[in-house]
């Protein structure tokens, strides 16, 4: 049963240090060519959601990877 916390725990640090990954990698690309005004809130919110959804597909990503190397020694 204390395997269950410890994946939580995983995923949980996964997904959030994919999140910090993302918006790091993000802070490189120029949005106020694509963005009418790049400072708004609406800008950042938008800036926001697009980091959580990018950093959801790479968490899942990891987390799928680790998951199927586990179930590697079953094969």
């Amino acid at each position: 049963m204390s395997s269950f916390g410890a994946y939580a725990a995983l995923y949980l640090f996964i997904h959030i240090l994919s999140l910090i990954l993302t918006w790091w990698a993000m802070q490189s690309v120029k949005f106020d060519v694509i963005l009418k005004n790049p400072n708004s809130p609406r800008a950042k919110v938008f800036m926001l959601l697009i980091a959580i959804a990018i950093s959801y597909l790479v968490g899942q990503f990891f987390i799928n990877y680790f998951n199927r190397s586990m179930e590697l020694p079953y094969f």
